[in-house]
């Protein structure tokens, strides 16, 4: 009798960690991805798919008074917008032509970028972004 009982305790025990773990997977905000480039390199590329309202997060390190330009590319075209935050947590606004954001960085830290499909948009979207800091 003992014996069941330990297991009836044990399966339960597991049972609720299981749960545990995937409220955790599916309910949690997830990280941002960061970022990285190559010895010696000045950009990257990152790559992704979104559908409905679904959103991508970079993050990337850079110094006060570095430039920054992301080109992006998506399709369909002008499917998706681009927000960025500071270290500080300030919306940053650089200059846009045409598909590429451009500007001087004003503090040092780490930089959010947040991938959107514009609104009103399509329902899916995919899109490369070539980000260079000099």
């Amino acid at each position: 009798m003992k014996k069941k009982a330990f297991i009836s305790v044990l399966v339960l025990s597991c049972l609720f960690v299981a749960a545990q773990v995937a409220e955790a997977q599916c309910g949690g905000k997830a990280e941002a991805n960061r970022i990285a480039f190559k010895r010696g390199a000045h950009s990257a590329i990152v790559k992704g798919k979104l559908r409905g309202d679904e959103q991508a997060e970079y993050v990337l390190g850079a110094g006060q008074g570095q430039w920054i330009d992301i080109t992006f590319v998506s399709v369909p075209a002008n499917a998706i917008t681009i927000e960025m935050h500071g270290p500080n947590g300030d919306v940053y606004e650089p200059r846009w032509t045409g598909r590429k954001w451009t500007g001087a960085l004003p503090e040092t830290g780490d930089y959010l970028l947040y991938v959107k499909i514009a609104q009103p948009g399509p329902r899916k979207a995919t899109y490369s972004l070539t980000v260079t800091i000099r």
